[in-house]
């Protein structure tokens, strides 16, 4: 009797450690989840107010232009004018390879995953139209239509660490 009880508890400590780490992956998922989302939309506000000072870098830009040819002002103040306008468009840039990496954090996040492999049906071979390259060794699939969870895997030859436009060969 005493072991019964034993193994019973046993198995409720059991159910609840399991509980307790379910419990704070999924905790842990949200966390994730909300960080990501966040630091997307204040990039979003971010990526905003920079394209609005970049229209307003261009047209100080032009001004400066105009007041140098009437003889108002040096070249001097064109230049800084161009260089304030080049770090502005910089940011920019950089703020919209930023809002890529967010995305791609939110998607990861969210569950999204890569195949390293892509799964195409014969038909959608013959009909696709698509390509496939190869990069760092992982496989990638360019396609027109949506992949289908199951078909042949298309594999390409793993000596070569760059092929890029390669037509996907009919099966």
């Amino acid at each position: 009797m005493g072991r019964i009880n034993a193994n019973i508890k046993s198995k409720k400590a059991q159910f609840e450690l399991a509980f307790l780490t379910y419990q704070s992956t999924v905790l842990t998922a949200f966390k994730e989840v909300e960080d990501a989302l966040i630091a997307h939309s204040n990039e979003q506000q971010r990526h905003q107010s920079l394209a609005q000072a970049v229209s307003a870098s261009q047209l100080a830009v032009q001004m400066a232009d105009v007041r140098y040819h009437k003889g108002l002002t040096t070249f001097l103040d064109v230049l800084q004018t161009q260089q304030a306008l080049f770090q502005t468009q910089r940011n920019l840039v950089d703020s919209q390879a930023q809002l890529s990496t967010d995305l791609v954090a939110l998607y990861k996040a969210l569950g999204g995953g890569w195949q390293t492999e892509a799964i195409v049906s014969d038909a959608e071979l013959q009909n696709s139209g698509g390509f496939v390259f190869k990069l760092k060794q992982r496989l990638y699939h360019i396609h027109k239509v949506s992949l289908p969870s199951v078909g042949k895997a298309i594999n390409i030859n793993n000596k070569q660490s760059l092929q890029l436009g390669k037509k996907i060969p009919s099966l």
